[in-house]
Parts: C-alpha cells; structure tokens; sequence
C-alpha cells in the first residue's frame, strides 16, 4: 500500500533542481553569444570597418522571447543571474 505514495518534497526538490540547471544554461548561453559578439567585432575590425559600420552590421533588435529577458550589457546580464541562482 505505502508504494504507490509519493514523496511530495522529492518532487519538489527535483523540480526546483532542474529551475537551477535551466538558469545556468541561460547564463551560459548569453555569455556565449557575448563572446561570438566579440569575435565578430574583431573579425570586422581586421577587414577594416568602422565602428559605426560594424554597430550597423549587427542584427537588428526584435522583440522576441529572449529579449523579455536582456539587462543592458552582459556583465549586469551575469550578475542579474548569478543572484538568482544564489537565492
């Protein structure tokens, strides 16, 4: 009769496991996208571009998913989630 209960707290703790692993994922998904950034900006710099051409170059803002969740630079972006997986 006991197995077919379930621990309620162990449903918990995996979830909230997996809320931490999805975050961290985040977080290393942007920092990789900053880094592919700067990678471009280099390559551009070496074929002799301006800055503004290179600023022009960059993907257009759209408002998407992802950007519901942009802070303005990347380093506020690491903080920002480097807080909430500390909590």
């Amino acid at each position: 009769m006991l197995q077919q209960f379930e621990n309620p707290f162990r449903k918990l703790y995996l979830w909230a496991v997996h809320e931490v692993l999805d975050l961290k994922a985040i977080l290393e998904a942007f920092e990789i996208m900053d880094e592919l950034e700067e990678k471009r900006r280099k390559l551009m710099k070496t074929i002799g571009m301006t800055d503004s051409q290179v600023v022009a170059m960059r993907p257009a803002q759209t408002s998407t998913a992802k950007s519901m969740f942009e802070v303005a630079d990347s380093q506020a972006k690491a903080e920002h989630l480097n807080k909430t997986l500390a909590a």
